[in-house]
């Protein structure tokens, strides 16, 4: 599946602790960069199949996060 990379701070599906799409964390420095993560998810927290990219009034910091 294809991935993508997401800035840390914004408040999207791929940084959310809802999502249950396959994600990591990307270094750059020894420092947290990016999130890496597939296109397609689940959120159960609104019970659908969300993309990376979408957003919502759900949304939770992911805790492996900064």
């Amino acid at each position: 599946m294809a991935k993508q990379r997401v800035n840390l701070t914004d408040k999207k599906c791929a940084t959310c602790r809802w999502w249950q799409g396959d994600r990591e964390v990307i270094f750059w420095s020894r420092k947290p960069f990016k999130v890496e993560c597939d296109v397609q998810g689940m959120c159960p927290s609104c019970k659908q199949n969300k993309t990376y990219s979408f957003s919502c009034r759900n949304w939770v910091p992911w805790e492996k996060l900064p």
